[in-house]
């Protein structure tokens, strides 16, 4: 798949990416995904360009929980948008090529105080 003029002024930060480039930025336009739960993870992935169907990809699973990450009810809606982005990022590097898959760090925190 060749990016048209259109395609990439529109994704230019990705095509711009050595880790990306044109060439990326097509397979995340054929890519198909599979709906993940998260509305965040869905925005940022549609945003690149990738597609959605019933039998795509399955995305990158996060397996902690925002509760894992925060104590305080207060930091819970960023504990989870930050976990909706790491997958995110991870799906998109696995349709990209780009990297090694990454897990969540563990002990990686959002409250000082937790062990």
């Amino acid at each position: 798949m060749t990016l048209g003029a259109n395609e990439r002024r529109r994704y230019a930060r990705h095509v711009s990416l050595a880790e990306v480039g044109a060439e990326g930025q097509a397979r995340l336009l054929a890519a198909h995904v599979r709906e993940p739960a998260s509305a965040t993870t869905r925005d940022y992935l549609r945003r690149a360009g990738v597609s959605f169907a019933p039998d795509g990809l399955v995305p990158r699973a996060v397996c902690v929980r925002p509760d894992g990450l925060t104590r305080d009810p207060a930091l819970r809606d960023a504990a989870t948008a930050v976990l909706d982005a790491f997958a995110a990022v991870e799906t998109f590097k696995a349709i990209v090529g780009a990297g090694v898959p990454a897990t969540w760090p563990e002990g990686l925190v959002l409250d000082e105080d937790l062990p």
